[in-house]
């Protein structure tokens, strides 16, 4: 193989093409890659930063729904026994009522039945006089 003028200048024009194409071609085609890697990579780390507070936030989340959740069980069960300690206490002032009541009745029966009984004995009191009058009276017309 021989080298030659020809094969000389054949190098030369090739590496100034190289140097023009990279002039005008490769750089601002590498520069718009490097621009893109570095958009790409941008938004990678974005979306990842987004994606680790979408996480966050959604675990804060279920965090204030759960103790939500316990603060109602906690207010129900609160209410509940609020209201079996109400209930409790009107059933009881009920009762306490009723006793107290029917005490009163016992004792108005009780007042009602002496009396009755005062005015029975009264009556046969009246009764056996009549009859011991009688009796007598009719003893001495007989007699």
């Amino acid at each position: 193989m021989e080298f030659n003028a020809t094969f000389l200048v054949s190098i030369i024009s090739f590496l100034v093409f190289m140097y023009i194409m990279n002039a005008i071609f490769y750089a601002p085609l590498t520069k718009i890659i490097d621009e893109r890697d570095g958009i790409v990579h941008d938004n990678y780390e974005h979306s990842r930063k987004s994606r680790h507070e979408a996480e966050k936030l959604l675990k804060d989340k279920e965090n204030r729904l759960t103790e939500t959740a316990k603060q109602s069980r906690q207010i129900m069960v609160d209410k509940t026994n609020e209201a079996n300690s109400d209930y409790k206490t009107k059933v009881d002032e009920a009762k306490a009522k009723s006793n107290e009541r029917v005490g009163v009745l016992k004792e108005e029966l009780s007042r009602s039945e002496n009396e009755a009984k005062e005015v029975l004995n009264a009556h046969v009191e009246n009764l056996a006089q009549t009859i011991v009058e009688k009796v007598l009276q009719g003893g001495q017309i007989h007699g």
